[in-house]
């Protein structure tokens, strides 16, 4: 009798240091899950430039309803991203500019990578030449697959854009004057293409 009241004790008691949450080999409480270590959020406040934007500006052009792009390159299954960057200003009014992140086919941008992927300024600066600035996007997203990617920038609406440019740089871009469909080789050296982020 001594015997089996031990045994019974004994398994009364490790079931309360379970529930205590003792740590102990072979102890698991019914119905409590393990703690691991809550993942960091990704915000403009802790990103970090992933991408550095090409160029410095140096003078500016305006290129009317031409779309831009950079191939920014691989970027990993998993990065949150917060934005992009890019060197872009209105024609001196109240203009706004559009830039966003797409995905790659055959070595030209294809489309935007979701819906989230994009930034909206309804006034851009009117600095010449333009500086690097922040296009956020309004919350951040995570990278769905490991493939290149490019920054794509165009207007808002029914003003002409002026881009940074330099005389000399990082080469790579591409341009489109039909709305995306097909995409030709620039030999400017235009200042957009910086990404933002956590890496995984």
């Amino acid at each position: 009798m001594k015997k089996y009241l031990i045994i019974f004790l004994l398994l009364l008691a490790s079931n309360g240091w379970c529930q205590q949450g003792a740590v102990m080999s072979g102890c698991v409480a019914s119905g409590v899950s393990g703690v691991s270590a809550a993942a960091v959020s990704c915000t403009s406040s802790n990103d970090t430039e992933l991408v550095a934007t090409p160029n410095s500006p140096s003078t500016t052009a305006s290129v009317q309803d031409n779309w831009y792009a950079y191939p920014v390159g691989s970027l990993s299954a998993g990065t949150q991203i917060t934005g992009v960057t890019a060197a872009i200003s209105d024609s001196g009014g109240s203009f706004g500019g559009i830039c966003e992140l797409w995905t790659d086919n055959a070595g030209s941008p294809n489309a935007i990578v979701g819906a989230g992927y994009t930034c909206t300024k309804s006034n851009l600066q009117d600095t010449y030449p333009p500086a690097t600035e922040d296009f956020l996007f309004a919350s951040t997203q995570t990278i769905p697959t490991t493939a290149s990617y490019w920054v794509v920038c165009k207007k808002a609406d029914a003003s002409a854009l002026n881009w940074g440019r330099t005389t000399s740089g990082t080469s790579g871009f591409k341009y489109s004057s039909d709305g995306g469909s097909t995409w030709s080789t620039s030999g400017a050296f235009t200042t957009i293409g910086g990404v933002i982020g956590c890496a995984p």
